[in-house]
């Protein structure tokens, strides 16, 4: 079989790689997520999905935790948006 045709008896992974959302900017590392995770943890905003370890615990907080990756929550996100909001 040719290494380019894909083998049709192999299921398609239910899993997407997403790079690591930490506060680190040279970071690479990926994570795997269903896509319905992904948009789960996308629903907010503030909520990033990170590889278990990166968290920082001086700007964001740890919503929930699976074996595969982390969510936090920017507080720091959270701050800026109270500092510039004219209503404040």
């Amino acid at each position: 079989m040719d290494a380019r045709l894909s083998d049709p008896r192999q299921e398609p992974s239910r899993y997407i790689q997403v790079v690591c959302e930490c506060s680190d900017r040279e970071c690479i590392e990926h994570i795997e997520l269903t896509r319905e995770e992904y948009e789960e943890v996308r629903e907010e905003p503030t909520h990033f999905a990170l590889t278990a370890g990166h968290e920082n615990g001086s700007i964001e907080k740890t919503i929930w935790e699976t074996e595969r990756f982390v969510v936090v929550e920017k507080v720091v996100a959270e701050d800026l948006l109270e500092q510039t909001d004219p209503r404040s």
